[in-house]
């Protein structure tokens, strides 16, 4: 190559670069989804929320159509949800739950003591439980988990009993209050007049010890109280001992009434009425008892601190058995004559 060529060519500038492709307008970026927090199962809640509030109350409840509620809790009384009603949990305690058709439980069903019906059209989201009663679900039914059903024979007479001698529900019952009074004075009088016709001098006899070792029969009452329950305990583990717990508890009721009864007579028999039939008497008694163990809560104590006094005096006193007659004094032999 010459020279005066190649010097001129290095001399030369550069050529200038290609020019670059005009750029693409930029892309708006689309704003971010708000993040949706994971929600627990227990936090459901249905798609058409509304005001809710929770129920706790004594007796039946009912969720009328349109009503929403959160928790709804009935103690000694039943939970009813009607078409168009919603709860995300449904509890009754000694009743029953009725999901009706058109009614929702968002959650769970509970009855203890009751049963569990769920009417065709109704739906409970997940679990249905009836402890002491069984669990009832037409054609068309929506549960969304289980149906447990556990059969526990009197658990719903029992509960029943509880709440009535607790007072649950007299305040707010008068039909209940009513009820438990007549059912507590039925039961007792009759026991009364029955051991009134066939052991009336063992009422007696009871009646005299209420009065004569007060000290004596509460602390006999009380050491039956803490002794009696361990020992049925142990009687009913084992199988040679359930005969000698049925033995106790016949034991005890017969005990039971026994004491209450002579109460009611020594009662009556302290009022001015003057000379009247002893049955007249144990009525009256049996009567002020009753009314008096109807206050709530405190009528429960009352009738605790009763039994305790009467099953020890039943104690003290044998069943009413007369106390055996002193012996006599020995006779001294005759003299001898001097």
């Amino acid at each position: 190559m010459n020279p005066l060529v190649l010097a001129l060519w290095l001399a030369a500038p550069p050529p200038p670069p290609p020019p670059l492709p005009p750029a693409a307008p930029h892309a708006v970026a689309a704003p971010a989804a708000p993040a949706v927090p994971d929600r627990d199962d227990d936090d459901d809640e249905p798609e058409d929320r509304g005001p809710r509030h929770d129920v706790t109350t004594t007796g039946s409840v009912t969720i009328h159509a349109g009503e929403r509620v959160r928790d709804v809790v009935a103690l000694g009384g039943s939970v009813d949800v009607q078409g168009g009603g919603a709860a995300r949990d449904a509890v009754a305690i000694g009743g029953s739950v009725h999901v009706e058709q058109g009614g929702v439980v968002d959650r769970d069903a509970v009855a203890v003591g009751g049963s569990v019906k769920i009417d065709d059209g109704g739906r409970v989201g997940r679990d249905v439980t009836s402890v002491g009663g069984t669990v009832q679900s037409e054609h068309g039914a929506v549960v969304g988990r289980d149906r447990v059903g556990l059969g526990l024979p009197g658990l719903g007479a029992l509960l029943a009993l509880a709440t009535g001698i607790l007072g649950v529900g007299a305040l707010f019952s008068p039909l209940w209050l009513i009820g438990t009074f007549v059912a507590k004075l039925v039961v007792f009088l009759a026991c009364g007049l029955i051991l009134l016709a066939l052991w009336p001098r063992r009422l007696e006899v009871v009646a005299a010890e209420l009065t004569r070792a007060t000290g004596r029969s509460v602390l006999l009452g009380c050491a039956a109280a803490v002794l009696l329950p361990p020992l049925a305990v142990l009687f009913a583990i084992t199988i040679i001992g359930i005969p000698l717990a049925l033995l106790e508890a016949v034991g005890v009721a017969v005990a039971t009434a026994l004491g209450y009864s002579a109460l009611a007579l020594l009662v009556g028999r302290r009022l001015p009425f003057g000379t009247v039939h002893p049955a007249i008497q144990l009525t009256v008694g049996w009567v002020l008892l009753d009314l008096l163990f109807l206050i709530p809560i405190l009528g429960f104590l009352l009738m605790l601190a009763v039994w305790v006094w009467t099953f020890g005096a039943v104690l003290a006193s044998r069943f009413g058995r007369e106390a055996a007659p002193p012996a006599l004094p020995p006779v001294p032999p005759p003299a001898v004559p001097a």
